[in-house]
């Protein structure tokens, strides 16, 4: 059976008061006892319900993240730096993987607020999701434009694939393709598109213009762009 609060000060030989008054750690409370106290949690392997501390105003010390799936090894590497760097301040995340599912990402979004989360950081690429607007909560999205009222973290997407496109010319390439997403709003596929664009231009290039959907399953991925290469 799961331990409880009173299991703590019945072991510690004090009062559950005084537990709970270690835990959060508030008024003054002499070496000794706490010493007992967190003895007595050691051996009991109990642990702090973190609802239940925020619902005190306390911090639950959990970081929701909100990504595509993580067996994309550009995302599964972001995940792992974004998670030792929250760790080694103290925090620990929820993970919550809403691939290309609107509704699994309202779910997920809905979970993280109902657990007072002390912030979100939001990287899915589901455009769209008005909850977003109303989570109370600190948010900041990755590369994705989710509200006005969110702030983004991103790469120079435009100047990224101008150069990209001036690379390829210097390398000799005189028939360069962009492929993505076309003109979905709030996905950087738009500022890529224009980065190119401008390239394509001042090098007075003829522009290679196709829509490949990266939502799609991997296999029809790889079709749509073997054609291209055929």
């Amino acid at each position: 059976m799961r331990p409880k609060l009173t299991d703590v000060a019945a072991k510690a030989g004090v009062s559950a008061t005084t537990v709970s008054r270690v835990i959060n750690n508030y008024g003054y409370l002499s070496k000794t006892t706490k010493e007992k106290v967190f003895r007595a949690m050691k051996d009991l392997n109990y642990q702090p319900n973190s609802l239940a501390r925020s619902l005190h105003g306390k911090k639950t010390q959990l970081i929701g993240v909100i990504f595509p799936s993580i067996t994309n090894p550009f995302f599964a590497e972001l995940v792992e730096q974004i998670e030792n760097k929250l760790f080694n301040r103290g925090f620990k995340i929820i993970l919550c993987n809403s691939a290309d599912n609107k509704e699994k990402e309202r779910d997920y979004l809905r979970m993280l607020i109902a657990n007072q989360v002390d912030g979100i950081i939001a990287g899915a690429h589901n455009l769209g999701i008005e909850e977003y607007n109303k989570v109370g909560l600190p948010i900041i999205s990755f590369d994705r434009s989710l509200s006005d009222k969110i702030p983004i973290v991103s790469s120079d997407n435009l100047k990224g694939t101008f150069l990209a496109t001036q690379e390829l010319y210097q390398a000799g390439s005189r028939h360069i393709y962009f492929l993505g997403n076309l003109h979905q709003i709030g996905n950087p596929t738009d500022l890529r598109l224009q980065g190119y664009q401008k390239a394509i231009n001042e090098l007075k290039l003829t522009a290679h213009i196709h829509s490949v959907n990266f939502s799609e399953s991997p296999n029809l991925k790889s079709l749509s762009i073997k054609k291209l290469l055929t």
